[in-house]
């Protein structure tokens, strides 16, 4: 047998983000948080019990980017949205959070409207905004979804 006759030939499908469709609903979101354990199976059993939404706490908590990784990983292989709060350290602090596959963050210590407008800039791709572009990170399926259907996405399903 072939390699090419093993491989998937359906298409790769982006799904809604959780949180977001309860709030377009207008219904509750349940958030927890596994803090200080950066532990994947706690994150998995928390969307196994029906949490919309981890909390990852990378400002307060020692944890690396591998660790936010995996537990985003664990976090949308149960169907629950991983949303991290990031060390704001400048531009590129957003980039790689979304990358690990965040679907929301939270930006702390935002004291005006000029630094939130700064912090969505570097939230969203061009021409809306100046997001570094990867293109094979876990959101975006590691390539398998087309770019611009990724960079669609991202606009209405990230928050």
């Amino acid at each position: 047998m072939r390699m090419t006759d093993l491989m998937r030939t359906e298409r790769i499908a982006l799904r809604p983000n959780r949180v977001m469709e309860r709030i377009r609903a207008g219904k509750y979101v349940l958030c927890g948080s596994n803090m200080p354990y950066p532990s994947p199976k706690i994150a998995e059993m928390m969307g196994l019990i029906g949490f919309d939404c981890i909390w990852i706490d990378m400002e307060h908590q020692d944890y690396s980017y591998d660790q936010a990784f995996n537990l985003c990983l664990a976090s949308r292989a149960s169907g629950m949205e991983p949303m991290i709060r990031v060390r704001k350290e400048g531009d590129h602090s957003f980039f790689r959070i979304f990358e690990t596959g965040a679907t929301g963050i939270v930006v702390p210590h935002v004291r005006t409207v000029e630094e939130a407008k700064w912090a969505l800039k570097f939230c969203r791709f061009a021409p809306v905004g100046l997001r570094g572009m990867d293109g094979a990170e876990a959101a975006a399926r590691y390539s398998l979804v087309p770019m611009q259907e990724y960079m669609d996405w991202t606009l209405r399903e990230t928050f």
